[in-house]
């Protein structure tokens, strides 16, 4: 599932800061791919997401890069209403509406 170890690399690391970077992204994406898996009849925002994983140590932006990353995968789906998908909005804590995600 090396995949999964997808890491953008903006700050042009290398060497062992690079590999440390992508071993920690893959270790989220692989964090959030199982929570979604586990919850198959469910959809969730990136921020319930993060809730419900109680991973107060990673900032709520990695868990939205992760479920983008999971997402050009093809591993979970946005539910946005386009290619038959249903559209699934729920307000975030700044009340600002939010898609939700399922595993694909």
């Amino acid at each position: 599932m090396r995949e999964l170890d997808l890491f953008y690399n903006t700050t042009e690391l290398s060497g062992e800061e690079l590999s440390d970077s992508r071993f920690r992204a893959g270790k989220l994406n692989r964090k959030v791919l199982t929570f979604f898996q586990t919850h198959s009849y469910e959809n969730y925002t990136p921020e319930e997401t993060w809730k419900r994983l109680g991973i107060n140590n990673y900032p709520l932006t990695s868990v939205r890069r992760a479920i983008t990353s999971l997402t050009s995968l093809g591993r979970l789906e946005k539910l946005d209403g386009q290619n038959g998908r249903p559209k699934v909005q729920r307000p975030g804590e700044w009340k600002q509406p939010c898609f939700a995600w399922r595993i694909r």
